[in-house]
């Protein structure tokens, strides 16, 4: 009997723990995080372009999305206005602007610069499409990659890539996705540690 209430009290703290860490807030690459990959940067420098990173929601709540961009090596002060916008109704959803500043130059490397994009009581369709629009003189400042999905391509004047600019987003809220995996994994702990156990007594 004693056994049964600690194996209750056990599978309640794991399904607590993994309820607590599927609600914590993440953020997600849009872009294929190997380091092996090669990165190329869009247009030339100071050139005008329109930029749109597509993507699809991994979840309806998000707080706040992270783009690196390279850092400014001679004087300017440009600044980037972007807008959140849903594909199919075309309705923009959030907008706001941010100002590139000159940097320090660091020996011929590429620093990258991050900037958060408030997305305060912004609330997403899952499974719809999405992009976010960047309109300045943005030219020689995103890097691009291979996207981590097949879903997230990017528009440069016209012309679609497929490929990813150095963007994240954050999600908040529960995830049910990550308390299934973890669920699961969990199981299958419980279960080899179990057998195991048999096995050699």
């Amino acid at each position: 009997m004693k056994k049964h209430i600690q194996y209750i009290i056990m599978t309640v703290i794991i399904i607590c723990g993994l309820f607590w860490y599927s609600s914590q807030s993440v953020f997600r690459s849009l872009y294929n995080t190997d380091p092996n990959l090669k990165a190329e940067v869009l247009g030339n420098l100071d050139e005008q372009m329109t930029l749109k990173q597509y993507f699809v929601p991994e979840d309806s709540t998000i707080s706040e999305i992270e783009v690196a961009i390279k850092e400014f090596s001679h004087d300017t002060s440009s600044k980037v206005k972007w807008s959140l916008v849903e594909v199919e109704s075309n309705k923009v959803i959030k907008s706001g602007e941010f100002e590139l500043n000159k940097s320090t130059p660091t020996g011929g490397k590429v620093v990258l610069s991050k900037f958060y994009l408030d997305m305060t009581d912004v609330t997403l369709k899952k499974g719809s499409a999405y992009y976010i629009e960047y309109k300045g003189n943005i030219g020689d400042l995103f890097k691009v990659t291979k996207a981590r999905q097949k879903e997230t391509t990017i528009i440069v004047n016209g012309v679609e890539i497929d490929q990813a600019t150095f963007t994240k987003i954050k999600y908040n809220g529960f995830h049910l996705q990550t308390f299934i995996i973890l669920l699961l994994l969990s199981v299958y702990i419980i279960v080899f540690m179990s057998v195991m156990t048999r096995f050699f007594r």
